[in-house]
């Protein structure tokens, strides 16, 4: 089809004045119409904004009104090749919306319009129902094997399931990261594909905060590592990412459920726990819980989750550094199994300290707590040694690396490794100097901040640490920690002397999805998976 040239459009705008306002003609089902190809410009060049059109298709899928997309999918083949294109409809007249629905044949009357750079049809003036069209779903393998551009707007239905690997977007946007397997940050080991494609799930909606929250199952929940088995919607582009629009529901497969807590250690073992509270704040509107109520509920979380693990040493960072935290956290979390590893009542100048607590009838401190004063700390390290009735000698160090977030615009930026990584190379330096006059076998536990080939993890292992979570873990299982969609592990057990010692996670949180209440339950207590290692009885 030929557009009109702009001076073409201009003649005629200007004998449209001359003429007595007459009234549109109906639209007919038959004749000539153009094309959701030639709207896009795939057969040709695309008309320009603001041109009058009328086309011709059959609606892939309807997503009306302000609480959704506010709009439809038409779509044709053309020689065979499907594509489509959105049909914004804020202002529809009486009966419309009977008429769009999907799997319907109708004629629209329009303006061609580009939103965020993506061609689209507006301004619409008239619309004729054509009957009953069903529409069959174009097959899309993924990773996609060609370009998608061509595909935008049209019905699409997944050969393969594919896997949920991200919900940072699930609470704020409804949306689901899906890939054909869990990802993995690329900086983890072995080293996730920084290229893999992901598919964003979507919810037929731009608006934030939805309500209900899409996409749950039957215990209120969407896991990492859950398997999308049956997809059929709209592909789209927005946002910067491809978007699938469902227009029926999804088929869930739960792959990844619930994880029973660890066993407990045998009777020759001690465990020792690590657990990122979260900012466990006893004053309230700060870093912590905004409110004495939620205050309460972020305890009792914790102390579902503390007692879990089932520790017998409890390595904790993110702790409200002021006096009188450390006995809260020992008595409202702790409970009455454990103790407080005594100390200064601040440790360091951060909001946040670490700590380590105890159970009396498990082990028992050997000597004073030692604390770590290098400058290079952000949050000082914390180490205490601990005896058995059974023979075992073993240093704790609880630590908390300076983290990758509050960029600086110049010095130590992102090269790879998230920001500040020059300061937590020279943490670890620190920490491997001073950790070398504790006596052994010393447990390093903490978050790190950095992955696992990152360079301050590469100087622990240098320094003679013995990654345990790489050493136990399956690939598939080193992670404690999603970012957008990328798991790996910023928690770390690293043991320096000693046997050989058995390591686990529990995924308690980080493959939940936040901002989605799960009440009276361990579920999300913190963003931080705990982690956990059974040492046997050694003597030093």
């Amino acid at each position: 089809m030929r557009w009109p040239t702009a001076w073409e459009r201009l003649a005629a705008a200007l004998l449209a004045g001359l003429l007595l306002p007459a009234p549109a003609a109906a639209l007919e089902c038959s004749g000539e119409h153009a094309s959701p190809a030639e709207v896009k410009g795939l057969e040709g060049e695309a008309p320009p904004p603001g041109e009058a059109v009328t086309v011709r298709g059959r609606i892939g899928g309807a997503f009306l009104g302000e609480d959704r997309l506010d709009g439809f999918f038409l779509q044709a083949r053309t020689d065979g090749r499907p594509a489509g294109v959105f049909v914004y409809t804020p202002e529809s007249e009486p009966g419309w919306a009977e008429i769009l629905r999907a799997d319907r044949r109708v004629v629209v009357r329009a303006r061609t319009d580009r939103y965020r750079g993506r061609i689209q049809l507006h301004r619409v003036k008239a619309v004729a129902d054509c009957g009953e069209a069903p529409v069959e779903p174009i097959a899309l393998d993924w990773p996609p094997q060609g370009g998608l551009e061509a595909l935008a707007g049209v019905r699409m239905r997944l050969i393969e399931p594919l896997t949920v690997t991200g919900l940072h977007e699930l609470a704020r946007y409804g949306s689901l990261h899906l890939a054909a397997e869990r990802l993995f940050h690329p900086n983890t080991a072995p080293p996730g594909d920084p290229e893999a494609p992901v598919l964003i799930l979507d919810d037929g909606a731009y608006a934030r905060d939805p309500h209900p929250v899409p996409h749950l199952g039957p215990e209120g929940t969407r896991r990492v590592g859950a398997r999308v088995v049956d997809l059929t919607g709209v592909l789209t582009h927005a946002f910067e990412a491809w978007r699938l629009h469902p227009t029926q529901p999804p088929d869930f497969e739960v792959s990844n459920p619930r994880p029973d807590p660890p066993e407990a250690p045998g009777d020759t073992e001690r465990r020792v726990g690590f657990v990122n509270l979260g900012n466990y704040f006893v004053t309230t509107g700060r870093r912590g819980a905004d409110s004495a109520a939620a205050r309460r509920r972020q305890e009792q979380a914790l102390r579902r989750l503390v007692a879990g693990v089932g520790a017998d040493v409890l390595a904790v960072v993110e702790l409200e550094n002021r006096p009188g935290a450390l006995a809260a956290l020992a008595e409202r979390v702790g409970g009455e199994s454990y103790r407080a590893v005594e100390g200064p009542e601040r440790l360091g100048k951060d909001v946040i300290r670490n700590a380590l607590l105890y159970r009396p009838d498990r082990v028992r401190p050997v000597g004073p707590p030692r604390v770590a004063r290098d400058e290079a700390f952000v949050r000082p390290p914390l180490a205490q040694r601990f005896r058995s009735e059974e023979g075992h000698g073993f240093t704790v160090v609880v630590a908390h690396f300076k983290s990758k977030g509050g960029c600086p615009e110049t010095g130590d930026v992102d090269r790879g490794e998230g920001c500040w990584s020059d300061r937590r190379l020279r943490e670890a330096r620190a920490l491997a100097e001073w950790a070398a006059e504790l006596p052994g076998p010393v447990l390093l536990a903490g978050d790190l901040n950095a992955y696992g080939r990152e360079a301050p993890i590469r100087h622990l292992r240098r320094a003679g640490f013995r990654d345990l979570l790489r050493a136990t873990l399956p690939p598939g299982k080193r992670y404690t920690y999603v970012y957008r969609g990328r798991s790996g592990y910023l928690d770390h057990l690293l043991l320096r002397g000693g046997p050989e010692a058995k390591a686990g996670h529990w995924a308690v949180n980080a493959d939940e999805p936040r901002n989605v209440p799960a009440p009276d339950t361990v579920w999300r207590a913190t963003d931080h998976d705990p982690v956990w290692v059974d040492l046997s009885a050694s003597e030093p």
